[in-house]
């Protein structure tokens, strides 16, 4: 029941993470979608601006233009101009005006389609906000522009040189108003919100299932771990013993001997305390590839992985088997115990297919050694 559990907590654990990737994923897309439909926003304005500009030319250069560049003191049609602009002027475009350079190289307003009452009058003194951006036009000869700060409503500028025997004479400026931007953020906003409140939701109950499955894990790491000598034990041995590969592996059934005269001379606490020795013991004289089990009471079950020579894992169990038997396990200051093992081995040749018959195997040895007179070691032989 137990490991049905632990396969679906790992099987909710991952649909939990999928979900999280998905989510990361539709919240990333749609900020993708939405940064590429801005874009796609700027363009179109960015279009509307060229075209207004071209027509915008096309009616006053003909006829007006190369007269107030010649004559920019020309106040009747450089008005009749500002005029003309004012027709250009709307919700979209919110300032639409031309500049000239003067002889002192200071920009100067050649006309204006501002309202009267806000019109900048001929050769006002223009400031622009972002002068690299005027000086590309006086450079580069050709339409440039570039996005605003939103200040004063404007949220872009777009310039288009007027050109007089090849040097640009003036230049005709498109301020966009950013209305069709807000009108897009007023329609994205709510969904944008919506959104990370669910990005948020998702990552909150993820967050939970994680901490879910770090205590769970934590919870089935404990279940697998002796309390008393923190080895291995036999919950643990019943999720791997599926997994054992029989023809590379050895089977140690090990048994401390005379360990109830341990317990009733000395008392169990002490009893504990042997058995935590001799853990410590079977850990120092075994490899890192190897498991320790407590199998149950002083006994210990001990998985070596198996070299092609069998005579090594023989090698192995007398090691156990002297280093357990070699010193007295020290209690305390006044108390030191001797204790000996009895070791039963399975080699696991021309094994079975079912680890726990050759578990059993192992243990018939381990009695064997025992009734032979203990601190030794039976080797089962098929």
């Amino acid at each position: 029941m137990k490991k049905i559990l632990f396969v679906n907590k790992n099987l909710f654990f991952v649909i939990s993470i999928i979900t999280l990737l998905g989510s990361f994923w539709l919240y990333f897309n749609f900020k993708d979608v939405l940064g590429k439909h801005k874009d796609e926003i700027q363009r179109i304005e960015i279009n509307r601006a060229h075209k207004t500009s071209e027509k915008i030319l096309l009616n006053i250069q003909p006829h007006i233009i190369d007269k107030v560049l010649s004559l920019k003191d020309n106040l009747k049609i450089t008005t009749k101009i500002s005029k003309l602009l004012t027709y250009y002027r709307n919700d979209e475009f919110k300032y639409v005006y031309i500049i000239y350079i003067d002889e002192n190289g200071a920009y100067r307003y050649l006309a204006d389609g501002s309202e009267l009452d806000e019109r900048a009058y001929l050769a006002q003194k223009f400031t622009p906000s972002k002068t690299l951006l005027w000086q590309r036009v006086l450079k580069e000869k050709k339409e440039v522009y570039d996005l605003q700060d939103n200040a004063e409503g404007l949220w872009l500028t777009y310039l288009t040189p007027i050109l007089k025997d090849g040097k640009v004479e003036g230049i005709l400026a498109l301020d966009v108003s950013t209305q069709e931007f807000n009108n897009f953020s007023k329609l994205i906003t709510p969904l944008n919100k919506a959104l990370n409140i669910f990005f948020l939701l998702i990552f909150a109950i993820f967050v939970v299932i994680l901490l879910q499955g770090i205590l769970f894990y934590n919870e089935l790491k404990k279940s697998m771990i002796d309390s008393l000598t923190k080895l291995y034990n036999r919950h643990y041995l019943e999720q791997v013993s599926s997994k054992i590969k029989l023809d590379k592996m050895a089977i140690i059934m090990l048994d401390v001997d005379h360990f109830k005269s341990v317990n009733d001379r000395y008392g169990h606490a002490i009893g504990d305390l042997v058995l935590i020795a001799t853990a410590r013991k079977l850990i120092a004289a075994t490899r890192l590839e190897d498991k320790v089990i407590r199998y149950g009471g002083e006994e210990f079950l001990i998985l070596i992985k198996s070299a092609k020579v069998k005579q090594d894992v023989i090698k192995v169990a007398q090691r156990i088997k002297n280093a357990i038997g070699k010193e007295k396990i020290r209690v305390n200051d006044e108390l030191s115990i001797n204790i000996t093992v009895s070791i039963g081995l399975n080699l696991c040749e021309n094994s079975t297919k079912f680890f726990y018959d050759e578990v059993k195997h192992a243990d018939e040895m381990l009695y064997k050694a025992k009734r032979n007179g203990r601190n030794r070691i039976e080797i089962y032989k098929n």
